[in-house]
């Protein structure tokens, strides 16, 4: 039986008011409502929300936030990664370094997202292990999707992701969802945990997150180190195996370096595809090495790898859409086509994003005005997400 205490869900409900702001109040106005009826025509999808984490029902609409079933489908969004997170180290540097970006969190230090999880209560395995606080969230996340009527699909396959296209073709107003962690910390030291991961359901796995863990180094970690052979080596191995896909956010310069040395090495065993779940770029807004670099973009791009442009002012430096567009126009010049951007938005991720799910038709209107073909569009706004699952999905 779920525990309940009011003091402890008010503290969870107005954390989640009190983080996940968005900078304008919907319903969002659309200047030109020719956009608003192309967006309705594309397969929006987005690689990363942290919705997952906060103590609310998935499948009701609700005025705090930035996603749920009702705001995705007004959006228009096809297919959304649902991402988890289970430890924020607290940065002791932060408050006394500047600028805050060249502090780093220790995995030693006391832990926000424990705290979080106390105060929404419920079940015991959200306050214990990091495996058993993820698997949890995941477990949740399959419950919405058998209440939801069709509403909401729980994509796990290749096949799972065909067979959800089709149905969509003759009922557009339901939308899909597939599972990533946040941090490869959960899997506790041990590869082998990957499997019940995959189990449960999840098909994307980062390596880091805000701190250095046994697998890699984060680029607020500790020491910003790289990759941590063999173990990160090993854990890339066991992902390629199972068909999971790695993403690369939060990895400190180096580890992404050394990734990627690892994929021009050509090993013997399957790599997994890549991804860059939710980030900015270094040439439109400097954050220390949160931020990825020219060459990193290069050669995330030549395997065939995604960029999720940000939309929040911690990845762009600025609130309003056009800075997102700036950063999409910049890997664009750069690669000379869009066929590795995308959209990686961190709503619900505790920060102040452009907007929330209902707003997407923003983003379609913002890259129009700026020039981007129908065709760019529509692999920016979910295309290359699609594709990219078809060819890396089990």
């Amino acid at each position: 039986m779920a525990l309940t205490y009011s003091g402890c869900s008010h503290f969870a409900s107005s954390s989640d008011a009190l983080f996940n702001r968005i900078s304008l109040e919907p319903p969002y106005n659309l200047e030109n409502p020719v956009a608003h009826q192309f967006h309705q025509s594309l397969f929006v999808a987005d690689l990363h929300a942290d919705t997952l984490l906060w103590e609310r029902d998935l499948l009701e609409r609700h005025e705090r936030g930035h996603l749920d079933v009702p705001r995705m489908i007004e959006g228009n969004i096809a297919l959304q990664a649902f991402t988890v997170f289970t430890k924020i180290p607290m940065p002791f540097h932060r408050w006394m370094s500047s600028p805050w970006r060249e502090t780093y969190y220790s995995q030693h230090a006391p832990d926000v997202a424990t705290i979080l999880a106390m105060a929404q209560l419920g079940d015991e395995r959200k306050r214990g292990s990091l495996k058993e606080r993820a698997l949890y969230y995941g477990e949740r996340f399959q419950e919405w999707a058998d209440k939801s009527d069709g509403q909401l699909t729980f994509v796990k396959s290749s096949q799972d992701l065909r067979d959800y296209m089709t149905r969509r073709k003759n009922t557009p107003f339901i939308t899909a969802g597939f599972l990533g962690l946040e941090g490869a910390h959960a899997l506790e030291g041990d590869v082998n945990n990957v499997q019940e991961f995959y189990d449960t359901g999840f098909r994307m796995i980062a390596l880091v997150h805000f701190f250095d863990n046994a697998f890699g180094g984060s680029s607020t970690g500790d020491f910003k180190g790289g990759l941590k052979n063999p173990k990160g080596e090993e854990l890339i191995k066991r992902l390629g195996e199972k068909k999971v896909i790695l993403d690369l956010a939060h990895a400190s310069h180096q580890t992404i370096d050394d990734v990627m040395d690892l994929y021009d090495s050509n090993p013997s065993y399957p790599l997994p595809g890549i991804v860059v779940s939710h980030i900015g770029i270094q040439e439109t807004c400097e954050r220390g090495e949160r931020n990825l670099q020219t060459r990193h973009i290069k050669r995330i791009a030549q395997h065939g790898g995604l960029i999720g442009i940000g939309l929040w002012n911690g990845a762009t430096c600025g609130e309003d859409v056009g800075k997102t567009v700036d950063a999409i126009e910049a890997v664009k010049n750069l690669l000379s086509n869009v066929n590795s951007i995308t959209v990686g938005s961190d709503f619900d991720g505790a920060v102040k994003t452009h907007f929330d799910a209902s707003g997407m038709p923003l983003l379609t209107q913002a890259l129009q005005s700026r020039g981007f073909t129908d065709q760019e569009i529509r692999q920016i706004m979910g295309e290359n997400i699609r594709d990219f699952l078809l060819a890396h999905l089990p």
